[in-house]
């Protein structure tokens, strides 16, 4: 590692195991002086660059006005929190152009108002760096009309969780056909939740909770009405349930 990084990375707050990490050298503390004070007037708080740093020192490196203003300015009109974007920072070193706005006037028709698509954000914000629009966002979308989910709760998944858009269209017919195994419909108020527990979770893990359950004793009739009333049971860890059910 380069000290002079090294060192300048010590003065963002990083630790010294941390600092000496970096692969990427700072060659104009001046210019990692200006992303850390534009970061200030976003309301980045000492801890929030801290955060940004360490997960993304590639930020520093940056030209504060020319690209990372624009971006930030973005966020800010949707009321993205700084400490939103301080947890998935890589989102600002994607094209703004190129990604972020298409992206963004992608979910706007999908979910609607701002308001919405900021919370899915929010909820989310490694899901808008990593999916692609082309490759991900739109099957995605074409998936979940053609397997029978209608537009509004189409909005509410994207809303409640877009990690969805991250994960391919036979995964997604997968876990349709699971969670219609489980008893749900595509009209059911949980099936939504359901998808978006599913897809956070491998089918094999998804399968085996449901197993966990029945080798206490639940009934398939009883497990089905408590997945319908709240698909969320199958996210807690297999110690959890083991913990619980005893």
């Amino acid at each position: 590692p380069c000290p002079a990084t090294v060192s300048y990375l010590l003065s963002c707050g990083l630790s010294p195991a941390a600092a000496s990490a970096c692969k990427r050298r700072i060659r104009s503390t001046a210019k990692a002086d200006a992303v850390r004070a534009l970061l200030r007037t976003y309301g980045y708080t000492d801890a929030d660059i801290t955060e940004v740093v360490r997960r993304d020192p590639s930020i520093l490196i940056l030209d504060s006005d020319r690209i990372l203003r624009p971006k930030l300015n973005l966020f800010a009109s949707l009321r993205v929190k700084p400490r939103t974007l301080a947890t998935a920072p890589t989102l600002l070193t994607r094209s703004l152009d190129k990604h972020l706005l298409p992206c963004i006037q992608f979910l706007r028709g999908i979910i609607g108002v701002d308001s919405d698509v900021s919370s899915a954000i929010c909820r989310a914000p490694r899901a808008l760096h990593q999916a692609d629009l082309d490759k991900n966002m739109r099957p995605v979308v074409d998936a979940l009309r053609r397997l029978g989910l209608p537009d509004k709760s189409i909005s509410k998944l994207l809303t409640i969780d877009m990690c969805v858009l991250t994960i391919s269209v036979d995964r997604i017919t997968q876990i349709f056909d699971d969670i219609k195994a489980l008893g749900l419909g595509v009209t059911d108020t949980g099936f939504v939740y359901g998808v978006s527990r599913f897809c956070r979770l491998s089918r094999e893990t998804c399968l085996r909770k449901v197993a966990l359950y029945r080798s206490f004793g639940v009934s398939e009739g009883d497990l089905q009405k408590a997945i319908k009333r709240q698909p969320t049971i199958l996210g807690f860890s297999d110690e959890s349930i083991k913990k619980k059910l005893r």
